[in-house]
């Protein structure tokens, strides 16, 4: 009951998130909306890393990882915990290692594995027959198909061609 719910919720905050990301390498959108875009990483950041945690914690209900240690390390190194892990380290590298503000703008880039984490919240990485029995079941569809997250995925690398200064 419970669990559509959630992947709705999850779903919607990846996509504001990351339309922020997005709308944020506008200079101008940057200048006049920076607390607004700050507000989304930190409470977005926030959600992602307690969904994190919580997943970590009760994985051993699955009869996989049941092991106590071992099956929590097993989950952590699956690639859809690795994913997740990627989209919420960038916000937190920073504080623990200094580092120079071009290697940063390379780290806030990484917030877009975040697109890759609506694959893990619907299992939307499937076909489009997949994508068709999902929603037979009465799963919500996913927002961005696989394709949608390769261009997004791409658009950062494109747009910092573009703008960024050689060297």
């Amino acid at each position: 009951m419970w669990a559509p719910r959630f992947n709705l919720f999850m779903s919607l905050l990846i996509v504001a998130n990351i339309s922020a990301v997005i709308l944020e390498s506008v200079q101008s959108l940057a200048d006049a909306y920076n607390p607004v875009f700050v507000a989304i990483d930190v409470v977005s950041v926030l959600i992602f890393t307690v969904e994190y945690i919580l997943r970590l914690w009760t994985c051993t209900l699955n009869p996989k990882f049941q092991a106590a240690v071992t099956g929590r390390v097993r989950f952590a190194l699956t690639p859809m915990a690795i994913i997740d892990l990627l989209a919420i380290v960038p916000f937190y590298l920073p504080m623990f290692i200094p580092v120079d503000l071009r290697m940063l703008r390379a780290l806030r880039l990484m917030r877009l594995v975040r697109i890759l984490k609506i694959g893990t919240v619907f299992g939307s990485g499937k076909d489009v027959p997949e994508s068709d029995r999902q929603q037979e079941r009465g799963d919500p569809p996913c927002p961005l198909n696989p394709a949608h997250r390769s261009c997004l995925l791409i658009e950062p690398d494109v747009y910092c061609g573009a703008r960024c200064p050689a060297g």
